[in-house]
């Protein structure tokens, strides 16, 4: 009767256990399940537009059986998908009857959507609630398995109240998912391998489910990766301590150690292929891609400058992650850590030549994944501050064992004050225990709802001290300014509005939306400009629109907690040329007709192919009859043309005369410049010259339109045909130029000028500057017209010219009014102004007189 009675009181204290793990996880699964479920359509962040996208392609390619195209991403993001494929699934079957021909027909509806839509928000982030929170109740068990009962609920308790981690459960995107899976799986290895370390026996469950959760870890996002290396070192470490006492290598442990990791990594890449079926059909180029571009990734810094200090940064350094991890921590949760730390140190003192024991291995594990995980993504250039997130379920269990100690050391104080009441001090204390850690948690998290992102440590200076020292900002808050504005305005749906973070405003505002740009501003006729923090921080999406507005008083503010996320502003009319989408600013009014507002420059296609692309900003001051041709020249300071165009604007495509008052106009245009144009400076000439009627729009100040000056490149020497040489003759001047020939353009009469072009080609660099000379001779060698400057105007002297380069150089010569009619010759060569010295001239085909070249002859009539 004794043996069969301890055996039905055993039978009864492991059903009452079991009993009480199940109600302890189901009050766990709902105490994350709760705060994580409420409140889902709230607001929309900035990566989840993205990945909503990419789950209907998913899906499309699901449907269609197209298993290539299910490799939407390199991260991947498998798991993300996959979830988001779940809550569309339960969308499409609470409204099917609407939806006759399927699901494939009604996620091709969604598909064009720009931006998402809010509706079925709730249902796309629901999977990653429920499998959250199901981590948590993972959470406790193995760590029950690893430490004890109370630690383990400690440990669950604080992370489902965790703000961080509370934060990106509620989400559709991978950092939760990940860190969830990753932290399952390490706990059960570390299961595994204590249960082999202490009772000499295998948990293969628990290796398996380690295995699986990799896998859906390698599935989610490439930084888990980290787990292969890192169960590798825990099983090595564990053996080599096994061999180390036993002062042997055992052939035998040694193959039971690879075989586990083996198994171990099938059964992650057994399910990795399973669950991805990308994987079926090409799996080296799908895994290729995704290592590939996970490591381009890790080496390039953030997609535009990151914000660490107070300073923008390309790399934050090493020193990013330790401090957003100090920010992200709760109080309650770093107390518990420097419990933690200050007990095991004292541990490490009192036990300086004894090993560790059994309860001591998971926690020194845990330690190492904190530091090695943080070790890893601080050396990658590309730094965020949610990629930290997988250590924190390790930190929160690492806290609930420091305050487990800490009881521990408060009962033992408090047992020798009230040893007469016997028994109350043990109840009394985990009760207390577990509603201080439940408020001093819950209480602060909670109090952010449904906004956990903008949680801060506040012993560190809260969310205004976060904001001055890393980026802050998700696109929470944007959902509370576009409410804004639907209320503010009776006619909301007829407003304009321009958000950094487009996609996480889009969605909650009933009017018209843009992203914020300077082209959205002009060109969209906005009425408001939301700024958020993250923007403001790292001057996007550009310098002048976040110092202009920031100058000015917001109309609205949008606070979180005490901190300002986002500043809405109304935009002010006209336009500030700070805000005008156009490189060179210049407003010139033209009349009563037209405004000139600017004007942007390319010089890609004038490095390849000699166009001078010029884009030119007009805007109609009323409503107008003429139809103007825009003339553009490009001159040089004595205007001398290098380079012509005409039309009309927009490619004739839009004449003046049907431009509307207030109506603007991007005019592009296309320069050809003339082959052989030497380097320098250049202004583009406009005139606006109406040919019906004759007449030319002049400037209201009288002065002329002239953009630049414009700095032109040298470019490789054009080929002799493109030149189009008139007249060639070569003639070799002191064996450091050549000419090849001239243009000529006159009247040929009496006080007429002859426009003369001159194309040299250096033959060696020069380190004198030589001086052009022009005559206009009789045959009595009489002179009736000269020039003599250096060339190109004086703007290119011959030291700056290149071995091989030509150059074309024009020349105005006015024929003398008393020139009598006749024969008349040019004769043009280049001497050292300082000594009147000629270069000596030696000519094929050309009359050569030693030190001139002679053109052929003209005839000047009367």
């Amino acid at each position: 009767m004794g043996i069969e009675t301890r055996m039905v009181k055993t039978s009864e204290r492991v059903s009452w256990l079991l009993r009480r793990d199940v109600i302890s996880g189901t009050i766990l699964f709902f105490l994350a399940l709760v705060p994580r479920a409420i409140g889902l359509n709230v607001f929309l962040t900035t990566d989840e537009s993205i990945w909503i996208r990419r789950t209907l392609s998913f899906f499309i390619a699901l449907l269609e059986r197209d298993y290539a195209g299910t490799a939407v991403h390199y991260k991947p993001g498998v798991t993300t998908l996959w979830s988001g494929v779940l809550g569309l699934v339960a969308d499409y079957l609470f409204q099917a009857d609407a939806w006759p021909g399927g699901p494939a027909d009604f996620v091709r509806a969604m598909l064009p959507a720009q931006p998402v839509s809010v509706d079925y928000l709730t249902f796309v982030r629901f999977p990653t609630v429920l499998l959250t929170s199901a981590c948590v109740v993972g959470v406790y068990f193995f760590t029950k398995g690893l430490f004890n009962q109370r630690i383990a609920l400690l440990s669950a308790i604080l992370l489902a109240l965790d703000p961080y981690y509370l934060a990106h459960s509620r989400v559709i995107h991978q950092d939760a998912l990940m860190t969830s899976f990753m932290i399952l799986s390490a706990l059960s290895f570390l299961l595994h391998m204590k249960v082999h370390a202490v009772e000499k026996r295998r948990s293969w469950c628990c290796l398996i489910f380690s295995g699986l959760t990799a896998g859906l870890a390698f599935l989610t996002k490439s930084p888990s990766l980290f787990l292969g290396p890192y169960v590798g070192v825990l099983a090595l470490a564990i053996y080599l301590t096994k061999a180390r006492k036993r002062r042997v290598l055992e052939w035998q442990g040694l193959v039971r150690f690879g075989g586990g990791l083996a198994l171990w990594c099938l059964i992650a890449c057994l399910l990795f292929v399973l669950l991805w079926p990308a994987m079926w059909v090409a799996p080296l180029n799908t895994v290729t891609e995704v290592l590939s571009k996970a490591m381009v990734r890790a080496a390039s810094p953030y997609g535009k400058d990151n914000f660490f200090m107070g300073h923008l940064v390309h790399d934050p350094g090493l020193l990013f992650y330790p401090v957003v991890t100090l920010f992200k921590l709760t109080p309650l949760t770093l107390s518990g850590l420097l419990a933690f730390i200050g007990f095991w140190l004292k541990g490490l003192r009192e036990r300086r030549n004894r090993s560790l024991t059994a309860q001591q291995l998971p926690s020194l594990a845990l330690i190492f994944f904190v530091f090695s995980f943080t070790a890893m993504i601080s050396l990658g250039a590309d730094k965020s501050d949610r990629y930290n997130l997988p250590i924190f379920p390790a930190l929160d269990i690492l806290a609930a064992a420091g305050f487990y100690d800490l009881a521990r050391q408060i009962k033992s104080l408090l047992s020798r004050q009230l040893s007469s009441t016997k028994g109350w001090p043990r109840v009394s204390l985990q009760t207390v225990g577990l509603l201080l850690v439940l408020i001093l948690q819950g209480g602060p998290t909670l109090a952010h709802y449904p906004y956990y992102l903008p949680y801060f440590n506040p012993l560190l200076g809260g969310g205004r001290q976060a904001a001055r020292t890393f980026m802050v900002g998700w696109g929470d808050g944007l959902d509370q300014a576009a409410r804004y504005l639907n209320s503010e305005e009776n006619n909301a749906t007829e407003l304009r509005a321009a958000s950094w973070y487009y996609g996480s405003f889009a969605p909650f505002f009933v009017g018209q939306s843009w992203p914020l740009s300077k082209r959205n501003l002009y060109w969209q006729d906005v009425d408001y400009a939301v700024l958020y923090l993250n923007g403001v921080q790292r001057l996007l999406p550009n310098p002048d629109i976040v110092n202009y507005f920031r100058s000015l008083e917001p109309e609205h503010t949008v606070r979180l907690k005490g901190l300002d996320y986002a500043w809405i502003y109304k935009v002010p009319r006209p336009l500030p040329d700070v805000l005008l989408p156009i490189q060179h600013v210049q407003r010139i009014e033209l009349g009563d007709q037209i405004l000139f507002l600017g004007y942007d420059l390319e010089d890609e296609r004038f490095q390849s192919e000699g166009k001078l692309a010029v884009t030119l900003y007009w805007q109609a001051l009323r409503a107008m009859g003429e139809d103007y041709t825009v003339y553009l020249k490009l001159v040089n300071a004595v205007y001398h043309i290098w380079g012509r165009q005409e039309g009309r604007p927009f490619h004739d495509g839009m004449p003046t005369n049907a431009w509307q008052a207030g109506q603007k106009v991007k005019d592009r245009r296309e320069l050809e410049v003339l082959p052989g144009t030497p380097p320098g400076l250049y202004h583009i000439e406009i005139i606006l010259h109406d040919p019906y009627k004759d007449q030319v729009l002049e400037p209201r100040d009288g002065g002329g339109l002239l953009l630049g000056p414009i700095e032109m490149p040298r470019r490789k020497p054009p080929n002799l045909a493109s030149l189009d040489i008139e007249h060639p003759q070569e003639a070799i001047l002191g064996d450091k130029v050549r000419l090849l020939g001239y243009n000529m353009d006159s009247g040929f009469r009496p006080g007429d000028g002859i426009r003369l072009t001159l194309f040299w080609q250096c033959i060696e660099e020069m380190d004198q500057d030589y001086t052009v000379f022009i005559h206009l001779i009789d045959e009595q060698q009489d002179i009736w017209g000269q020039k003599d400057n250096p060339p190109v105007d004086g703007f290119y002297p011959t030291s700056r010219w290149e071995a091989g380069e030509i150059v074309r150089d024009q020349y105005d010569i006015l024929i003398s009014p008393e020139a009598p009619p006749g024969e008349y010759q040019i004769e043009v060569g280049m001497y050292l102004v300082e000594t009147g010295e000629r270069l000596e001239v030696v000519g094929k085909n050309t009359i050569s007189h030693e030190d001139k070249v002679l053109l052929q002859g003209l005839q000047i009539g009367p």
